[in-house]
């Protein structure tokens, strides 16, 4: 039982208090442990010399006054001025569930970001009555609750469930914020219900309960019905998913957002120009963690070599090895970012890991179309579970992974045995999808196919890449695809393609390549007008053959390229 003063272990009959070691009489435990029972209520000494000593009943006695005076001495702050055994003028004592200070404030360093959320967060529990923040490890789901407690006057009871795995796990941890003493998981569920009616309204917030999450959702709606002005707000990495739940994806900030923190965290008399603090951000894709461990090493290393290593061949692969904590007040869980990618890894079942890594092997978002191609036809289960995790984010064309989890992903990868395999069948499916899009014989693409193109650029420049060395059918297939993309004023430049058939040393491929391309661009080995495309919003028809000559044709330097 924890109390203001120290926390009671009533069974070795002890309370450990600033330090230190007290040990309770049998007769200040049996007093104690009674009056925990019954929380909130006036009890006459003649009920307490019947109950906890014995005494017949008539029978009068300073005993109670005389033993609630040296128990006031031991679990009391003041014992002039107690927080919980409290006399009440002509009818007894009252046992008080004097609330424990929790952490609602949040830690001193500024709040940034997030107001759009915080907005409808806010709507949602002064409506709903359970609420719940999802999202991976170190995205902000506490901070954003503790920010609402600071915009919030309603009480707030804070219960960290981080060490919670079932059910008494989980009635511990709230009874003993309660202050509550229960000798089993059901009796400790009813007195929570019963202590948080007696409250009053109350705002109970469960922080970090994703390894108790099956437990929550048998114990939440009987304190619900139970405590009737009570509203339940929840931090997991996966929403519950019961009746009368309203689940909040914590996502990414935004990069004004992500700036702002990344300076904001910056040690003191550290400045980084905004094209180097870009360059550091990119890999870190909004990921409040990443960005604050980041920031703490900017006195270590200067802010262009740290941008050199994040951005090192798969820049967020080097961020792990990279990212570590140097605070002495983090939380253990969040004390590196490999540490909290390997707990929400681990987490899920084998299959769904196996999807993860075949799903970060491509650069670009993926649909459901694409998920189907690559795992099969129940893939979508297997992607369900990663979404449910929080491993797997929305997208406007349909989901994809982070850049530290895709990183945290293609280094499982190459520990797998599997590896060759699945980039194989990655790769086979970008060749047949382009050859399904971008046949020549088939028509113009359409917008959807445009807009996968453009989201699968490093994909299909990859692909081509590989198919260069060993299949020049591929190459010539992949060279159709990167040409759409060029004439419709995609990411690669004119002088890149051209370069690119002259890279490619089989004879059929630079066939199809040059058949492909001829119309835009003239035979390998010449001069382009032009570096870049003009930029077209996809029409769906074949664009115009020639680009307009712009500084690059009057010897305009390297940029261009």
């Amino acid at each position: 039982m924890r109390l203001r003063a120290g926390q009671v272990d009533l069974e070795r009959g002890v309370i450990v208090r600033e330090g230190r070691t007290v040990r309770l009489t049998p007769l200040e435990v049996r007093l104690l442990a009674y009056l925990a029972d019954h929380p909130d209520r006036d009890i006459s000494q003649e009920e307490l010399l019947q109950q906890v000593w014995g005494y017949a009943p008539g029978v009068a006695s300073r005993a109670v006054t005389a033993t609630v005076h040296r128990l006031r001495v031991k679990i009391e702050r003041d014992p002039a001025e107690p927080d919980h055994l409290l006399t009440v003028w002509a009818k007894g004592l009252r046992f008080e569930l004097a609330t424990i200070p929790s952490p609602t404030l949040g830690p001193p360093d500024r709040f940034v970001g997030r107001e759009a959320l915080l907005e409808r967060v806010s709507s949602d529990l002064e409506q709903r009555r359970l609420v719940t923040l999802t999202g991976p490890g170190g995205i902000g789901k506490t901070r954003l609750a503790q920010q609402l407690g600071r915009r919030s006057p309603q009480p707030q009871l804070w219960v960290d469930a981080t060490q919670a795995r079932s059910a008494t796990d989980l009635v511990r941890e709230v009874a003993g914020a309660l202050s509550l003493r229960a000798s089993s998981a059901t009796e400790g569920a009813t007195r929570v219900g019963h202590a948080l009616q007696a409250r009053g309204p109350l705002r109970l917030v469960l922080d970090n309960l994703e390894g108790a999450l099956d437990a929550a959702a048998q114990l939440l709606p009987g304190w619900l019905a139970e405590a009737s002005d009570c509203t339940v707000l929840v931090t997991s990495r996966e929403a519950l998913r019961i009746a009368g739940e309203a689940a909040h994806a914590v996502g990414p900030l935004e990069a004004h957002a992500a700036a702002e923190l990344f300076e904001e965290r910056l040690p003191r008399g550290v400045t980084v120009d905004p094209s180097v603090r870009d360059d550091v951000l990119q890999p870190l894709d909004g990921w409040p963690l990443a960005i604050e461990l980041a920031a703490r090493l900017a006195d270590v290393l200067p802010p262009s070599e740290l941008a050199r290593r994040l951005g090192a061949a798969d820049g967020a692969s080097s961020a792990l090895s990279l990212l570590h904590a140097d605070r002495r007040d983090r939380p253990q869980r969040h004390h590196s970012l490999y540490s909290v990618l390997q707990g929400s890894v681990d987490a899920v079942p084998p299959s769904a890991q196996r999807a993860l890594t075949t799903l970060a092997v491509l650069r670009g978002p993926f649909g459901p179309s694409d998920v189907s191609a690559l795992l099969g036809d129940t893939g979508w289960r297997d992607l369900r579970v990663l979404v449910h995790h929080s491993l797997v984010t929305r997208h406007a064309r349909g989901h994809r992974l982070l850049e530290p989890v895709r990183a945290y992903a293609l280094e499982a990868l190459r520990r797998s045995p599997h590896q060759r395999a699945v980039h194989h069948a990655v790769h086979r499916f970008v060749v047949d999808a382009a050859q399904q899009r971008f046949d020549p014989a088939g028509g113009p693409p359409s917008r959807a196919d445009l807009a996968w193109a453009h989201d699968h650029a490093a994909d299909l420049r990859a692909a081509w890449e590989r198919a260069c060395r060993s299949d020049a059918s591929q190459a010539g297939i992949l060279a159709a695809a990167l040409h759409v993309l060029y004439v419709n004023g995609g990411p690669l430049t004119y002088r890149a393609c051209a370069s690119w058939s002259t890279r490619c040393s089989s004879p059929p491929c630079r066939l199809g390549w040059r058949a492909t391309c001829s119309a835009t661009w003239p035979p390998p080995g010449t001069t382009p007008t032009t570096s870049r495309a003009p930029r077209r919003r996809p029409t769906g028809r074949w664009p115009s053959p020639r680009p307009k000559a712009t500084a690059c044709s009057r010897g305009a330097p390297a940029p261009c390229s």
